[in-house]
């Protein structure tokens, strides 16, 4: 305690600052470098370990400032990317990312600092990322932020690849924070912080003698503190006077904690934010040390825990800021004895940030896109069997009630503090895991994992900042990009099982605890109902035996209180009653004390009764039990219990009147007699009546004053004895599970923002969020996940509509020995930036993990078939075994334009005269050059979606996974009887003769070159191998028979390709198993030779793709 008082002391060392004058320096301040050299090893003393990570404490003090500053009006509309940029992955991922994108960023402004180790290029490195990916979309803008606020941005990029912060260039770790303290332009309040976030540097000893540059850094903070400038207040005075006099504060933990009891209006709240500092930097001191030793990790388990969660109910910002900080302190560093206190607080955050309105419909945004966002949190949420009544109420909120957190409204200013918080934690790498472990996988903890990723995934929506501010939904954000990237850096760590529970008792205990949730929620709307409910799925082995049904009953904490007290009294239940009472423990307890044990278990009804039942159980067990002195029999201790009830009621009943409430003497004349005949001893009776009158028997759902948040508190910690400890690891053996279990909810908010984001820093931070949740789920072979990716993606992407594009009027442009098509499909698609950088992340995200794919074989193969028949991509080239077949001919387009062959006659006659001679034509007009520079984006974004690589990992796939694509393609097919369709008729190619018979030709079946792609692509990967043709040489037998049966409905060069297809099947299928199908298909062959004999020789004018 006297370290962190003279620590929090050091304060006041390093130029404090007098804010009685504006711009002034104390006249203690450091002028020179021995002085400095002195605070930066704090007079001489050894290193002082600090229990969190000095990396995050540093990004931890950048937000404190910058979270400061945002509220103050000159930054209050900084972009998002203050927010975002300092929160991505790391470089070296970015690097590793390297697949073309053309992102335009903001211009980093110049910055006085030289380079540092860790390459201060993070911004650098966003501008190099759209060159990378090759695109020619639109640059975007980005707000350019004031450089106080750019600096902290900046330093957070480059702390992102620091791994040791000894190593980390001092002046570039100094820069931001100098910048404040220099400006004028800032509060006093925000130059108080820069001064204390510096002075924890060198306190805690992130800076030493040993740091890079260390000389120099020293100079900049002298030339610093002697020139610090700022707005004048009138907030700051006492409070410095407050930390200048704490070193002659030499109190005990327990007298810190005290000071910020809410009851206790001696205290100001000036003096609980006081306390609250101290504190703080004695938990970020010695955090762990503290939850080591008993008394006092007692003190922060009990009084600390119970003031924290009521002061995060303040109004007062300064009080609800320093509550959540130290919480978030305690919790990141002493959270292993913390178990339920954790689970409490973090319900409270969920239950008053999560918001209960349905996400607004946005234009051009489909609404399926993001339908896996919770509308409401687990904790809170009444399962479906309750929403009829409304009348049971989830155990968790009815905890939260008794303590008074069940959430509510909260202002705007503090709901982001409370986001700020909850993302402090989650920057913890295993935190999210650790969530998972102690409290979803177990029965009656709530699915704090689950929540807090729902929570984060709904406030990253923009309107969440309709009743936050705007920061909140970039923090959200952020916090669940990093939630991401935590599992996939641990992706390649060797699994460490040491202490840990087995991942498969978790696993069945998540299982059971979800049978056991929807048992309880029809048990308190049905008892009878639930019973059997849970009989039938083995939770209760017999519901006919009253003791295994009693057990249940009595350890399951979701049980409502008030259906179980009604239906364990019904007199068709005595023998269940006599059971649950058996089962409490009254071995040394007094009579009132084993009463209180027994209301608090159930609520007791309200009809007389009900309450002599209950009572004569109890008072059998009681005397059969306990064998109490001074109690006659069973029916005196009836008597006297009934009395008990009636002193708690009269003495703690409102409608009473204060002189005429029982006394003593009142009491005791109640119970003259009744004593097999005697009177009670007086002290007995003197006791039982001091007990009741100052502690309250709290019944459950009374929670209306402060004795009954008194007792819940003392419930909570009876609980903790039998939870246990929280498992804090380092591990990544549950990410599997874990990911599976919030995988969507993350999925739907990056598809949200991926659409409405227009900030450069937003789509690079979203496009390695997306690619890390691929690699995810395939490294845990998670195929629903990895579908829905790529559905998101698909969608987002634009080529895969449900109907496919028109090709009627595609123009072949060529120059030189070069052409290019363009289409309708091309133009659209080299226009929308965002769907290119969607198709770019989507065959990212397919590259290497196509052995995952079930579902989403769909979507891609309408991506293949619309990009094959704009001859944006070539044939299957580099697939084996190839089929003896000519390439596959395309619609040839409906003019070939020769640029070169047009000399450089560029006028506007020229043009005029070109436009009208197509018109007279009736051909199209020619592409403008606009569109010609949207295909030749288009050219070069499916350039660098690497698709002849991917086809070739498709042809070595495993078999189980060839299935599922043969069977997606040959489900894109026609139906098996096709109606002949009559479209635009075709046009023929440039300068041929219009025939007569053109009108027949036009009534022919329309030529679907896109149809033929997915046959042949579903051909060669049936005919494989042996193994293939077994599995799926029977099927594509039957789809390709099908259309010659039909042959009328198809285009001759259709047909006449399925046979080709046909028979290179019926020359691969050697294998024994197929000889019957072979027998099959020749007759089938001799069959319709007759009908197709000519159908391969003629032409039609196609072209080769």
């Amino acid at each position: 305690m006297t370290i962190a008082l003279e620590r929090l002391n050091g304060h006041g060392s390093p130029g404090i600052l007098d804010p009685s004058t504006s711009g002034s320096v104390t006249q203690n301040a450091p002028t020179d470098l021995s002085d400095l050299y002195q605070i930066g090893n704090m007079k001489g003393r050894n290193t002082i370990p600090i229990a969190v990570n000095p990396v995050e404490l540093v990004t931890t003090e950048c937000i404190t400032v910058t979270s400061s500053m945002r509220k103050h009006s000159r930054w209050a509309h900084s972009s998002v990317a203050a927010i975002l940029s300092g929160g991505g992955a790391s470089r070296s991922y970015e690097r590793e990312l390297s697949v073309p994108l053309n992102v335009s960023l903001a211009t980093k402004s110049p910055s006085t600092i030289a380079p540092t180790k860790s390459g201060s290029a993070g911004v650098e490195g966003e501008h190099a990322l759209a060159s990378r990916w090759g695109l020619r979309g639109k640059k975007g803008k980005s707000l350019q932020d004031n450089p106080l606020m750019s600096a902290f941005t900046r330093l957070r990029i480059d702390l992102k690849d620091c791994k040791d912060i000894r190593e980390f260039d001092t002046p570039a770790l100094l820069h931001p924070f100098l910048q404040v303290i220099r400006s004028s332009s800032t509060s006093a309040p925000i130059t108080s912080l820069a001064l204390i976030s510096i002075t924890k540097f060198f306190s805690y000893n992130i800076i030493n003698r040993d740091s890079p540059r260390l000389s120099m850094a020293l100079q900049l903070l002298s030339a610093a503190v002697t020139h610090c400038r700022f707005e004048a207040t009138d907030s700051a005075a006492d409070e410095i006077v407050l930390l200048r006099i704490l070193k002659l504060m030499e109190e005990l933990f327990r007298v810190l904690i005290d000071l910020l009891d809410p009851h206790n209006r001696q205290h100001t709240d000036t003096m609980r934010v006081m306390s609250l500092r101290i504190i703080d930097v004695a938990l970020e001191v010695a955090g762990p040390s503290i939850a080591r030793h008993p008394s006092l990790a007692q003190l922060a388990k009990d009084d600390l825990c119970r003031h924290l969660f009521q002061l995060v109910r303040s109004e007062n910002m300064a009080l609800l800021n320093g509550s959540l900080r130290v919480a978030g302190t305690l919790l990141s560093t002493c959270r292993n004895v913390l178990k339920l206190q954790q689970e409490l607080f973090l319900s409270y955050l969920v239950a008053c940030l999560h918001p209960r309105v349905e996400i607004p419909r946005e234009p051009g945004i489909d609404p399926n896109l993001y339908s896996g966002v919770p509308q409401a949190p687990k904790l809170v949420k009444p399962s479906p069997s309750q929403t009829s009544s409304g009348r049971s109420t989830p155990v968790p909120v009815k905890d939260r009630q008794k303590l008074g957190m069940e959430g509510g409204s909260r202002k705007p200013e503090a709901r982001e503090a409370m986001v700020e918080s909850i993302g402090a934690l989650t920057r913890i790498p295993n935190f999210m895991a650790e969530l998972f472990v102690n409290y979803d996988s177990e029965v009656d903890r709530a699915d704090l994992c689950e929540d807090m990723v729902g929570l984060l995934s709904r406030n990253a929506f923009p309107d969440s900042a309709t009743w936050s501010t705007t920061n909140v939904p970039p923090l959200c954000l952020d916090a669940l990009l990093g939630y991401v990237q935590f599992i996939a850096e641990r992706l390649d760590q060797p699994p460490n099982y040491d202490n840990l529970p087995d991942p498969a008792r978790l696993r069945s205990q998540r299982q059971r605890k979800k049978v056991i949730i929807q048992g309880v929620a029809k048990f308190n709307e049905n008892p009878k109902a639930g019973i059997a409910y849970l009989a039938s799925h083995k939770i209760i082995e017999d519901p006919d035996n009253p003791h295994l049904v009693a057990k249940f009953l009595k350890g399951t904490s979701r049980i409502s209180k008030r259906v179980l007290g009604e239906f364990i009294s019904k007199k068709s239940n005595e023998a269940l009653l006599d059971e649950f009472i058996g089962l409490l423990n009254f071995d040394g307890k007094r009579v009132d004390e084993a009463l209180r044990d027994l209301l608090g278990s159930f609520r007791l009804p309200g009809e007389a009764p009900l309450i002599t039942r209950i009572l004569t159980v109890f008072s059998d067990k009681y005397i059969t039990k306990v064998k109490p002195s001074g109690v006659a029999d069973k029916d005196s201790l009836f008597v006297l219990t009934y009395a008990i009830i009636m002193l708690n009621t009269n003495l703690y009943n409102r409608n009473v009147k204060p002189q005429d409430r029982m006394s003593f003497e009142g009491f005791v004349k109640n119970l003259r007699g009744v004593n097999g005949g005697k009177d009670f001893d007086t002290d007995f009776l003197q006791s039982i009546y001091t007990s009741i009158q100052h502690n309250e028997i709290i019944l459950p759902d009374e929670h209306e004053n402060k004795h009954a948040f008194e007792y819940a508190w003392k419930e909570l910690l009876m609980k903790t004895v039998e939870t246990g400890e929280l498992a804090v690891f380092d591990s990544n053996v549950f990410d599997a599970e874990m990911f599976q279990a919030t995988w969507r909810p993350v999925v739907a908010t990056l598809s949200y923002v991926f659409m409405s984001a227009s900030d450069d820093a937003v789509f690079s931070r979203v496009v390695i969020g997306f690619d890390q949740c691929a690699k995810i789920a395939a490294r845990y072979n998670q195929t629903e996940a990895l579908d829905r990716i790529i559905y998101c993606l698909s969608s987002i992407s634009t080529l895969a509509p449900d109907t496919p594009p028109n090709t009627s009027l595609n123009t072949e442009v060529q120059a030189g020995k070069k052409s290019v098509m363009v289409s309708e499909l091309a133009v659209k698609l080299g226009r929308d930036f965002r769907a290119q950088l969607a198709t770019v992340v989507l065959f990212r995200v397919l590259m290497g993990n196509e052995s995952i794919v079930r579902k989403g074989w769909t979507h891609i193969i309408k991506i293949l078939h619309n990009l094959f028949i704009n001859s944006l991509i070539p044939q299957f080239e580099s697939m084996k075994p190839k089929l003896d077949v000519p390439p596959i001919p395309l619609q040839p387009p409906s003019q070939i334009i020769d640029r070169d062959g047009r000399g450089n006659d560029s006028g506007l006659l020229s043009a005029f005269t070109s436009y009208l001679s197509s018109y007279a034509a009736d051909d199209p007009p020619e592409p403008s050059d606009e569109e010609l520079e949207n295909t030749l984006c288009t050219v070069d974004c499916v350039s660098a979606c690497s698709i002849p690589e991917i086809l070739t990992n498709i042809s070595l796939m495993p078999l189980e996974s060839v299935v599922s694509l043969v069977n997606a393609l040959l489900s894109d097919l026609p139906d098996t009887t096709p109606a002949v369709i009559v479209v635009k008729p075709e046009r023929p190619p440039p300068n041929a003769s219009r025939s007569p018979s053109s009108k027949t030709d036009a009534d022919r079946p329309n030529y679907d070159p896109g149809m033929i792609y997915v046959l042949e692509l579903a051909t060669i990967l049936t005919i494989r191998d042996q193994n293939t043709i077994c599995e799926l040489g029977e099927t594509l037998t039957g789809a390709l028979q099908n259309i010659v049966r039909d042959f009328k409905g198809f285009h001759s060069l259709v047909v006449s390709r399925v046979i080709s297809y046909l028979l290179s099947l019926l020359c691969h299928a050697y294998c024994r198993s197929s000889q019957g199908r072979n027998y099959k298909i020749t007759r089938f062959l001799v069959d319709i030779a007759a009908v197709t004999s000519t159908s391969g020789g003629r032409s039609y004018g196609f072209r080769s793709s």
